[in-house]
């Protein structure tokens, strides 16, 4: 609930619409004097501008909320992502981590050593299809 300051002017003229249309809430005053400016009836302009100024703060507000919510998630998940999935090594001579962008000159250079040593499956595919087919002998 948001508690709004107006002058004594605009506080007589409320409650003078509550009581006159039976209004149980301010609300529904300002809400009453808001469709008659619609209207082309005279209201005072402290009300339209303080009733605007509370829709464009909870408007900000969601905006903010939405905005600060999807970058935690990105953040967040991207965090995670990084954690699990990236690639890196220790240098040799600080024992710091060195991150390795995917196509880079590290990235292909560490592909090219592992084929020249002939690095591959535990227990290659191709393998497992030459054992199922070898012939039985009986």
């Amino acid at each position: 609930m948001k508690n709004i300051g107006v002058s004594k002017a605009i506080w007589r003229e409320l409650n003078k619409i509550r009581s006159e249309h039976s209004f149980k809430y301010y609300t529904e005053a300002i809400k009453y004097l808001l469709k008659q400016s619609t209207a082309q009836q005279p209201v005072t302009p402290e009300i339209e501008s303080v009733s605007i100024s509370i829709f464009e703060e909870k408007k900000k507000s969601y905006s903010d909320g939405h905005t600060i919510g999807y970058k935690k998630g990105l953040d967040d998940g991207y965090n995670k992502a990084k954690s699990a999935w990236q690639i890196w090594y220790f240098c040799h001579l600080c024992n710091g981590r060195i991150n390795i962008s995917p196509d880079s000159n590290s990235h292909d250079a560490i592909i090219e050593y592992l084929k020249e040593h002939r690095w591959g499956h535990g227990k290659c595919p191709q393998q497992i299809e030459k054992e199922e087919v070898l012939p039985h002998s009986e």
